[in-house]
Protein backbone atom coordinates (compact mmCIF):
# COMPACT_ATOMS: atom_id res chain seq x y z
CA UNK A 1 0.00 0.00 0.00
CA UNK A 2 1.17 3.37 -0.81
CA UNK A 3 -0.14 6.49 0.33
CA UNK A 4 1.24 10.41 0.37
CA UNK A 5 2.26 11.04 3.81
CA UNK A 6 3.23 14.45 4.43
CA UNK A 7 0.57 15.64 1.55
CA UNK A 8 -2.96 16.60 1.17
CA UNK A 9 -4.37 13.82 -1.11
CA UNK A 10 -6.67 15.33 -3.86
CA UNK A 11 -8.40 13.57 -6.34
CA UNK A 12 -6.02 14.24 -9.47
CA UNK A 13 -2.91 13.16 -6.20
CA UNK A 14 -0.73 14.21 -3.69
CA UNK A 15 -0.29 17.84 -3.14
CA UNK A 16 1.92 20.11 -0.57
CA UNK A 17 -0.19 21.71 2.34
CA UNK A 18 1.06 25.03 1.70
CA UNK A 19 -0.26 25.08 -1.97
CA UNK A 20 -3.95 24.52 -0.72
CA UNK A 21 -4.73 28.50 0.06
CA UNK A 22 -8.73 29.58 0.88
CA UNK A 23 -10.19 26.32 1.40
CA UNK A 24 -13.80 24.85 2.17
CA UNK A 25 -13.98 22.25 4.83
CA UNK A 26 -17.64 20.74 4.07
CA UNK A 27 -19.10 20.86 0.81
CA UNK A 28 -21.48 18.93 -1.14
CA UNK A 29 -20.46 18.54 -5.02
CA UNK A 30 -21.74 15.59 -6.51
CA UNK A 31 -24.54 13.48 -4.40
CA UNK A 32 -27.52 12.13 -3.57
CA UNK A 33 -29.12 13.36 -0.10
CA UNK A 34 -32.85 11.39 -0.93
CA UNK A 35 -34.11 10.31 2.19
CA UNK A 36 -34.75 6.36 1.52
CA UNK A 37 -38.14 6.60 1.91
CA UNK A 38 -38.55 9.21 -0.58
CA UNK A 39 -36.28 7.65 -3.20
CA UNK A 40 -38.03 4.33 -2.94
CA UNK A 41 -41.06 5.92 -3.92
CA UNK A 42 -39.50 6.39 -7.42
CA UNK A 43 -41.09 9.80 -8.18
CA UNK A 44 -40.62 12.48 -10.98
CA UNK A 45 -38.15 15.15 -9.55
CA UNK A 46 -40.05 18.05 -8.55
CA UNK A 47 -39.00 20.91 -10.61
CA UNK A 48 -38.52 24.10 -8.19
CA UNK A 49 -40.94 27.22 -9.14
CA UNK A 50 -41.87 29.93 -7.93
CA UNK A 51 -45.15 28.76 -6.49
CA UNK A 52 -43.55 25.67 -4.79
CA UNK A 53 -40.09 27.32 -3.46
CA UNK A 54 -41.23 28.28 -0.13
CA UNK A 55 -42.92 24.66 0.25
CA UNK A 56 -39.90 22.76 -0.98
CA UNK A 57 -37.68 24.95 1.37
CA UNK A 58 -39.46 24.40 4.74
CA UNK A 59 -40.20 20.93 3.85
CA UNK A 60 -37.50 19.98 1.89
CA UNK A 61 -37.75 16.14 3.17
CA UNK A 62 -40.87 15.75 0.96
CA UNK A 63 -39.58 16.78 -2.90
CA UNK A 64 -37.65 14.25 -4.59
CA UNK A 65 -34.93 15.99 -6.68
CA UNK A 66 -34.32 18.37 -4.13
CA UNK A 67 -31.53 16.77 -2.88
CA UNK A 68 -29.76 15.52 -6.11
CA UNK A 69 -26.54 17.45 -7.14
CA UNK A 70 -25.58 15.39 -10.32
CA UNK A 71 -24.90 18.33 -12.32
CA UNK A 72 -21.30 18.34 -13.91
CA UNK A 73 -21.80 20.99 -15.58
CA UNK A 74 -23.12 23.76 -12.86
CA UNK A 75 -21.12 22.06 -10.89
CA UNK A 76 -18.26 22.97 -12.68
CA UNK A 77 -19.73 26.73 -13.23
CA UNK A 78 -20.70 27.34 -9.57
CA UNK A 79 -16.85 26.42 -8.62
CA UNK A 80 -15.62 28.40 -11.51
CA UNK A 81 -17.30 31.36 -9.75
CA UNK A 82 -15.40 30.50 -6.36
CA UNK A 83 -12.14 30.11 -8.03
CA UNK A 84 -12.66 33.69 -9.23
CA UNK A 85 -13.62 34.68 -6.01
CA UNK A 86 -10.40 33.73 -4.36
CA UNK A 87 -11.35 29.91 -3.41
CA UNK A 88 -8.67 27.51 -4.18
CA UNK A 89 -9.60 24.55 -2.41
CA UNK A 90 -12.88 22.41 -0.79
CA UNK A 91 -13.36 19.14 1.17
CA UNK A 92 -16.35 17.18 -0.16
CA UNK A 93 -17.47 14.99 2.03
CA UNK A 94 -19.95 12.55 -0.28
CA UNK A 95 -19.54 9.33 1.36
CA UNK A 96 -21.34 5.31 1.47
CA UNK A 97 -25.38 5.79 1.09
CA UNK A 98 -25.84 9.65 -0.63
CA UNK A 99 -24.19 8.36 -4.08
CA UNK A 100 -20.03 9.39 -4.21
CA UNK A 101 -18.74 10.03 -8.04
CA UNK A 102 -15.12 9.91 -7.42
CA UNK A 103 -14.70 10.21 -11.20
CA UNK A 104 -17.07 13.21 -11.40
CA UNK A 105 -14.90 14.98 -8.91
CA UNK A 106 -11.78 14.40 -11.14
CA UNK A 107 -13.71 16.05 -13.34
CA UNK A 108 -14.55 19.17 -11.80
CA UNK A 109 -11.35 19.25 -10.63
CA UNK A 110 -9.59 19.23 -13.86
CA UNK A 111 -11.83 21.97 -15.42
CA UNK A 112 -12.15 24.42 -12.82
CA UNK A 113 -7.97 24.38 -11.02
CA UNK A 114 -9.32 23.80 -7.67
CA UNK A 115 -7.75 20.99 -5.09
CA UNK A 116 -10.78 18.67 -4.27
CA UNK A 117 -9.87 16.14 -1.36
CA UNK A 118 -12.57 13.87 -1.71
CA UNK A 119 -13.93 11.84 1.48
CA UNK A 120 -14.98 8.13 1.88
CA UNK A 121 -16.57 6.07 4.67
CA UNK A 122 -20.70 5.19 5.70
CA UNK A 123 -22.82 7.91 6.43
CA UNK A 124 -26.12 7.42 8.41
CA UNK A 125 -27.25 4.59 8.96
CA UNK A 126 -30.28 5.01 7.47
CA UNK A 127 -28.90 5.77 3.97
CA UNK A 128 -26.69 2.52 4.20
CA UNK A 129 -27.55 -0.89 2.13
CA UNK A 130 -28.42 -4.15 4.27
CA UNK A 131 -24.62 -5.42 3.68
CA UNK A 132 -23.20 -2.09 4.86
CA UNK A 133 -24.99 -1.99 8.06
CA UNK A 134 -23.83 -6.03 8.28
CA UNK A 135 -20.14 -5.15 8.34
CA UNK A 136 -17.79 -5.50 10.84
CA UNK A 137 -15.76 -2.64 12.36
CA UNK A 138 -12.39 -4.45 10.52
CA UNK A 139 -14.56 -4.79 7.59
CA UNK A 140 -15.78 -1.30 7.27
CA UNK A 141 -12.65 -0.20 8.43
CA UNK A 142 -10.86 -2.02 5.01
CA UNK A 143 -13.62 -0.32 2.69
CA UNK A 144 -11.90 3.39 4.05
CA UNK A 145 -8.39 2.13 4.09
CA UNK A 146 -9.12 0.97 0.30
CA UNK A 147 -10.23 3.85 -0.71
CA UNK A 148 -7.60 6.55 0.47
CA UNK A 149 -4.85 3.54 -1.13
CA UNK A 150 -6.26 2.50 -3.97
CA UNK A 151 -9.59 4.50 -4.95
CA UNK A 152 -13.28 5.25 -4.30
CA UNK A 153 -15.60 2.39 -5.71
CA UNK A 154 -12.58 0.96 -7.83
CA UNK A 155 -12.21 4.53 -9.75
CA UNK A 156 -8.69 4.10 -8.55
CA UNK A 157 -9.28 7.92 -7.75
CA UNK A 158 -8.31 8.39 -4.10
CA UNK A 159 -10.11 9.59 -0.86
CA UNK A 160 -8.30 12.42 1.04
CA UNK A 161 -10.04 12.41 4.48
CA UNK A 162 -12.24 9.56 5.71
CA UNK A 163 -15.91 10.82 6.01
CA UNK A 164 -18.44 12.26 6.38
CA UNK A 165 -18.90 9.78 8.86
CA UNK A 166 -23.07 9.53 9.58
CA UNK A 167 -23.60 9.85 13.42
CA UNK A 168 -27.52 10.28 13.77
CA UNK A 169 -29.69 11.29 16.68
CA UNK A 170 -29.03 9.53 18.96
CA UNK A 171 -26.02 7.64 17.73
CA UNK A 172 -27.04 3.67 16.78
CA UNK A 173 -24.94 0.75 16.65
CA UNK A 174 -24.29 0.66 13.60
CA UNK A 175 -22.84 4.21 13.80
CA UNK A 176 -20.91 3.14 16.48
CA UNK A 177 -18.93 0.88 14.44
CA UNK A 178 -18.29 3.45 11.19
CA UNK A 179 -16.88 5.51 14.14
CA UNK A 180 -14.41 2.54 15.99
CA UNK A 181 -13.94 1.71 12.57
CA UNK A 182 -12.84 4.97 11.19
CA UNK A 183 -10.40 5.21 14.02
CA UNK A 184 -8.90 2.08 13.10
CA UNK A 185 -8.70 3.22 8.70
CA UNK A 186 -6.66 6.51 10.58
CA UNK A 187 -4.23 4.27 12.54
CA UNK A 188 -3.44 2.79 8.72
CA UNK A 189 -3.43 5.42 6.68
CA UNK A 190 -2.93 8.69 8.58
CA UNK A 191 -5.95 10.26 6.93
CA UNK A 192 -7.84 12.96 8.49
CA UNK A 193 -11.47 11.94 10.37
CA UNK A 194 -14.58 14.25 9.35
CA UNK A 195 -18.42 13.11 11.25
CA UNK A 196 -21.39 14.76 10.86
CA UNK A 197 -22.88 14.67 14.18
CA UNK A 198 -25.74 14.04 16.17
CA UNK A 199 -28.02 17.39 16.66
CA UNK A 200 -27.41 17.72 19.58
CA UNK A 201 -24.21 18.78 22.35
CA UNK A 202 -24.51 16.24 24.64
CA UNK A 203 -24.50 13.98 21.56
CA UNK A 204 -21.22 15.58 19.41
CA UNK A 205 -19.23 15.54 22.64
CA UNK A 206 -20.09 11.59 23.02
CA UNK A 207 -19.07 11.51 19.22
CA UNK A 208 -15.55 12.79 20.47
CA UNK A 209 -15.50 10.75 23.58
CA UNK A 210 -15.87 7.33 21.35
CA UNK A 211 -13.08 8.59 19.12
CA UNK A 212 -10.66 9.64 21.74
CA UNK A 213 -11.32 6.38 23.34
CA UNK A 214 -10.54 4.53 20.90
CA UNK A 215 -7.34 6.19 19.76
CA UNK A 216 -8.07 8.87 17.49
CA UNK A 217 -5.97 12.45 18.03
CA UNK A 218 -7.10 14.53 20.50
CA UNK A 219 -7.08 17.18 17.73
CA UNK A 220 -10.89 17.69 16.36
CA UNK A 221 -13.10 19.90 14.00
CA UNK A 222 -16.84 20.50 15.07
CA UNK A 223 -18.67 21.42 12.44
CA UNK A 224 -22.95 21.39 11.44
CA UNK A 225 -22.80 23.37 14.88
CA UNK A 226 -25.80 25.93 12.96
CA UNK A 227 -28.37 24.62 15.60
CA UNK A 228 -31.28 25.92 16.87
CA UNK A 229 -31.23 28.91 19.06
CA UNK A 230 -31.95 27.02 22.30
CA UNK A 231 -28.61 25.35 22.18
CA UNK A 232 -26.77 28.31 20.84
CA UNK A 233 -25.46 29.59 23.65
CA UNK A 234 -24.24 26.06 25.32
CA UNK A 235 -22.53 25.39 21.67
CA UNK A 236 -20.48 28.39 21.95
CA UNK A 237 -19.26 27.68 25.73
CA UNK A 238 -18.53 24.27 24.78
CA UNK A 239 -16.64 25.27 21.70
CA UNK A 240 -14.99 28.22 23.12
CA UNK A 241 -13.61 25.24 25.65
CA UNK A 242 -12.20 23.14 22.56
CA UNK A 243 -10.72 25.40 21.11
CA UNK A 244 -8.67 26.37 24.39
CA UNK A 245 -7.64 22.42 24.15
CA UNK A 246 -6.20 22.58 20.60
CA UNK A 247 -9.26 21.53 18.97
CA UNK A 248 -10.37 23.40 15.96
CA UNK A 249 -14.09 25.03 15.50
CA UNK A 250 -15.72 24.28 12.79
CA UNK A 251 -19.06 26.25 11.60
CA UNK A 252 -20.51 26.62 8.37
CA UNK A 253 -23.87 27.68 6.91
CA UNK A 254 -25.81 27.01 3.76
CA UNK A 255 -24.15 29.36 0.97
CA UNK A 256 -22.89 30.00 -2.92
CA UNK A 257 -19.08 29.18 -3.46
CA UNK A 258 -18.76 32.84 -4.15
CA UNK A 259 -20.36 34.16 -1.18
CA UNK A 260 -18.15 31.74 0.69
CA UNK A 261 -15.15 32.52 -1.10
CA UNK A 262 -15.54 36.24 -0.26
CA UNK A 263 -16.35 35.63 3.20
CA UNK A 264 -13.12 33.78 3.84
CA UNK A 265 -11.33 37.21 2.62
CA UNK A 266 -13.49 38.60 5.14
CA UNK A 267 -12.27 36.78 7.83
CA UNK A 268 -9.85 34.15 6.56
CA UNK A 269 -9.92 32.40 9.75
CA UNK A 270 -13.33 30.85 10.26
CA UNK A 271 -12.61 27.34 11.67
CA UNK A 272 -11.29 29.32 14.60
CA UNK A 273 -14.43 31.15 15.41
CA UNK A 274 -17.35 29.47 17.65
CA UNK A 275 -20.83 29.18 15.53
CA UNK A 276 -19.58 31.19 12.85
CA UNK A 277 -22.24 32.29 10.47
CA UNK A 278 -21.69 34.74 7.23
CA UNK A 279 -23.90 37.63 6.80
CA UNK A 280 -26.41 37.65 3.17
CA UNK A 281 -27.10 40.77 2.64
CA UNK A 282 -23.95 42.20 1.48
CA UNK A 283 -20.57 44.44 3.06
CA UNK A 284 -22.98 47.09 4.56
CA UNK A 285 -24.99 44.98 6.60
CA UNK A 286 -21.27 43.57 7.84
CA UNK A 287 -19.85 46.69 8.70
CA UNK A 288 -23.08 48.17 10.30
CA UNK A 289 -23.18 45.15 12.76
CA UNK A 290 -19.19 45.13 13.50
CA UNK A 291 -19.48 47.81 15.99
CA UNK A 292 -22.56 46.18 17.99
CA UNK A 293 -20.31 42.84 18.61
CA UNK A 294 -17.47 42.16 20.80
CA UNK A 295 -14.95 38.99 21.16
CA UNK A 296 -17.24 36.77 18.75
CA UNK A 297 -19.96 37.53 20.27
CA UNK A 298 -23.04 38.97 18.46
CA UNK A 299 -25.95 41.14 19.90
CA UNK A 300 -28.32 39.19 22.01
CA UNK A 301 -31.35 41.76 21.21
CA UNK A 302 -31.77 40.54 17.68
CA UNK A 303 -31.74 37.07 16.70
CA UNK A 304 -30.64 37.75 13.30
CA UNK A 305 -28.05 39.51 14.33
CA UNK A 306 -27.14 36.75 16.90
CA UNK A 307 -25.88 34.66 13.94
CA UNK A 308 -23.32 36.88 12.80
CA UNK A 309 -20.12 36.67 14.74
CA UNK A 310 -17.63 39.20 12.81
CA UNK A 311 -14.38 40.19 15.19
CA UNK A 312 -12.89 43.31 14.40
CA UNK A 313 -9.29 43.36 12.64
CA UNK A 314 -6.83 45.34 10.99
CA UNK A 315 -4.28 44.15 8.44
CA UNK A 316 -1.89 42.58 11.14
CA UNK A 317 -4.19 40.79 12.27
CA UNK A 318 -5.51 39.65 9.46
CA UNK A 319 -2.21 38.59 7.98
CA UNK A 320 -1.76 36.34 10.94
CA UNK A 321 -5.27 35.09 11.05
CA UNK A 322 -4.48 34.11 7.51
CA UNK A 323 -1.60 31.95 8.36
CA UNK A 324 -2.80 30.34 11.02
CA UNK A 325 -6.27 29.60 9.40
CA UNK A 326 -3.63 28.06 6.48
CA UNK A 327 -1.86 26.01 9.09
CA UNK A 328 -4.76 24.64 10.82
CA UNK A 329 -6.64 23.77 7.29
CA UNK A 330 -3.25 21.60 6.34
CA UNK A 331 -2.81 20.18 9.94
CA UNK A 332 -6.08 18.68 9.47
CA UNK A 333 -6.01 17.26 6.01
CA UNK A 334 -1.96 16.59 5.75
CA UNK A 335 -1.48 12.74 6.06
CA UNK A 336 1.21 12.20 9.08
CA UNK A 337 4.72 11.24 8.33
CA UNK A 338 5.99 7.78 8.84
CA UNK A 339 6.28 6.38 12.25
CA UNK A 340 3.45 8.37 13.88
CA UNK A 341 -0.59 7.95 14.56
CA UNK A 342 -3.42 9.54 12.69
CA UNK A 343 -3.14 13.34 12.43
CA UNK A 344 -6.00 14.91 13.55
CA UNK A 345 -10.16 13.88 13.79
CA UNK A 346 -12.44 16.22 12.41
CA UNK A 347 -15.99 16.56 13.80
CA UNK A 348 -18.46 18.41 10.50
Amino acid sequence: MSTARGCVQTVLGPVAPETLGATLMHEHVLCDLTVPELAAQQLPEVEIRLDNAFEIRHHWCRHYGNHVLNDLELAVDELLRYRTAGGSALVELTCEGIAPDANGLAKVAERTGLHIVAGCGPYVEAHLTVEQRARTIEQAAEAMVRAVSEGIDGSGVRAGILGEIGVSTPCTAVERKSLLASVLAQSVTGAAINVHPPRTLRGTLEVIEILAGAGAEEQHSDGHLSRPESLVEEERQESRRQESSGQAVQGEERGDPPEDAAALRRDPNPLLVPLRSFDRGGESGVDERRGEQQGGVACQDDPERRRLLHREDDSKQSGQSRQKSAERVAGILEHVVPGKGGRSSGVG
